[in-house]
């Protein structure tokens, strides 16, 4: 599973205490953000502290999700800069019978860039 444990803007000492999640894909396939919280089909395992909002799955920090699998998607917050991650959750064999596999745990401490103000473009006389 992938738990979202912390999140924060670099420079400011607050905790975020939401995420959003967007454009999930796992081992390499986009996955719905139905599938990606493990309401439906089954791509999700142990779930906690998510919603599905939309396009997105929104994270109550500390939320997690997931299975084992190579997972890919988008992180945003309100005044952060997007970031990608990528996480691989290796499965391990869950015991008994059937070859179930589970994930050994990813923990992610997020740290986002903050989101500038503003742009100050320049351009030199006779550019325009």
């Amino acid at each position: 599973m992938i738990r979202v444990e912390s999140a924060r803007i670099a420079g400011a000492g607050t905790a975020l205490p939401t995420v959003d999640i967007r454009n999930v894909s796992r081992n390499g396939q986009p996955v719905t953000p139905w599938e990606a919280a493990g309401y439906s089909g089954s791509v999700g395992g142990t779930i906690s502290g998510i919603r599905v909002e939309a396009d997105r799955l929104v994270c109550d920090v500390a939320c997690s999700f997931g299975q084992p699998g190579r997972y890919r998607f988008d992180v945003s917050a309100p005044g952060a800069a997007v970031q990608s991650v990528e996480v691989n959750i290796p499965g391990r064999d869950a015991g008994g019978c059937g070859g179930i596999l589970t994930g050994t745990p990813v923990t992610l401490h997020l740290t986002f860039q903050p989101v500038q103000a503003s742009r100050h473009v320049t351009r030199e006389a006779g550019s325009w």
